[in-house]
Parts: structure tokens; C-alpha cells; sequence
């Protein structure tokens, strides 16, 4: 299990250096405009690409504090505000997923896609391994 909580607390932050890099990738890709006059360029555009960038990281920081260290105590509001959180990035995801935008605008959707099945993948693998560990009952 600490090697399982171990990796939760590396992928997070790999996962939002990514959706960073992806962010910044697409601040080139400006999505359906008209073609600038020649020899001009549109400006980077820094304020969406920064707006982006500090959703995924407060989107990480949530799932980062969610998948602390179990206990039992805590746990029946911990999944109250996985839930919460989870239906925040699907909507922000649902909003951002329209078609012709800076392809900046595709990062949190991305993102909340690559968390949820990474937790999904997670999730059956330890199911499988629990599985495997349970002691032999006779009958």
C-alpha cells in the first residue's frame, strides 16, 4: 500500500508538468481565426495559457490532498469531496470541449481524462493484486 500511495504522490504532479507543457504547446495553435495579414503574427496568448495552467494546478492540488493516506474516520466525506471535485472537472471539461478554440483550451479536459483513467487503471490493478494476497479459505 505505501508503494501505491508513493506513486499517487509522484503521478500527480508528473501529470500536471504535462498538462504545463501541453498548455504552452497550445498557446501556438490558435484555433479557427482568420489568417493574419502576411508577415504579421498574432500575439502568444499569455493570459488564457496562464488561466489554464493555475485550473489544472488547483485541480491537482485537490486530487493530491484527496488521495492522502487513507482513514476511516475521514472517509465517507473524502469520497462527499472526491465526488465534488470530480463533477468540478468534468464541467470544466465539458465547457472546454467545444470545437475550433486555442488548443490551450483542450488542456483541463485532457487532463481530467488522463487522471480518471489513470485512477481507473489504478484501481483495477489493485483490486487484482488484493485478490491474488487474500489467504486460501478451506471449506
Amino acid at each position: 500500500m505505501k508503494n501505491f500511495l508513493g506513486f499517487l504522490r509522484v503521478t500527480i504532479p508528473i501529470l500536471w508538468l504535462i498538462s504545463v507543457l501541453a498548455a504552452f504547446r497550445g498557446g501556438f495553435q490558435f484555433g479557427y481565426v482568420p489568417l493574419p495579414p502576411p508577415g504579421q503574427t498574432y500575439p502568444y496568448p499569455w493570459l488564457g495559457v496562464i488561466f489554464v495552467i493555475m485550473v489544472t494546478a488547483i485541480e491537482s492540488v485537490f486530487l493530491y490532498f484527496i488521495l492522502r493516506p487513507h482513514r476511516f474516520t475521514w472517509s465517507l466525506p473524502r469520497v462527499g469531496i472526491a465526488l465534488v471535485v470530480f463533477c468540478c472537472l468534468s464541467l470544466v471539461a465539458m465547457f472546454t470541449a467545444r470545437t475550433d478554440q486555442p488548443g490551450y483550451m483542450y488542456v483541463p479536459g485532457n487532463f481530467t481524462f488522463a487522471v480518471t483513467f489513470l485512477l481507473f487503471i489504478l484501481l483495477i490493478i489493485t483490486i487484482v493484486v488484493i485478490a491474488f494476497n487474500r489467504p486460501a479459505v478451506n471449506a
